[in-house]
């Protein structure tokens, strides 16, 4: 898959039919600027062969070859995103409405933010950004005062200046995973 703008970041495990059906309907947006990337955390109800039968080359599925638990599931599905400009964290029980995806990488284009927060599914007609400045203080602000963990995103190239002053082996020490990047 060449480059894009968005990646949107999804960890599961065993979500089975309820997130499969919400993975569709993100991918039944055609625009080619985004993929979606699942980091599957060895599911046993299915749910990652069903995944795997989906044929667009914008779906990017991954798995763990055991259990590494939530919180780990969670910050390797941010880690080793080479692919886009920008990443979307969601969570596997939470929607995203597709006509959304492209107001909201039309926005990302043109402003350039390093990080922030917007609400996925929203019944506004205008769904609102939340940018933060960047540096410490987009970390802070995306940890603490954004609403909920489905919604955050960040510049690749930024974030991965803060991942790599993080020992991997914290990880399972933080109650929440943006503590972990702050």
């Amino acid at each position: 898959m060449e480059e894009c703008t968005l990646c949107i970041c999804y960890p599961t495990f065993n979500r089975g039919q309820l997130f499969i059906q919400d993975i569709k309907e993100v991918l039944s947006n055609e625009d080619r600027r985004f993929t979606i990337s699942i980091l599957d955390n060895c599911s046993n109800d299915g749910s990652y062969e069903e995944l795997s039968l989906i044929n667009d080359e914008r779906l990017i599925l991954r798995r763990n070859n055991t259990n590494i638990g939530g919180i780990a599931n969670t910050f390797q599905s941010i880690s080793n995103i080479n692919n886009a400009d920008y990443i979307l964290f969601c969570l596997d029980k939470d929607k995203v409405n597709p006509l959304y995806i492209s107001r909201f990488i039309d926005f990302l284009e043109k402003e350039h933010p390093f990080s922030g927060f917007i609400d996925l599914y929203s019944c506004k007609k205008n769904v609102d950004f939340v940018k933060y400045c960047a540096g410490k203080d987009a970390m802070i602000n995306t940890a603490y005062l954004s609403k909920h963990p489905s919604g955050f995103f960040w510049k690749c190239a930024e974030l991965e200046k803060y991942k790599k002053n993080i020992d991997s082996n914290l990880f399972h020490s933080f109650p929440f995973i943006l503590d972990l990047i702050l």
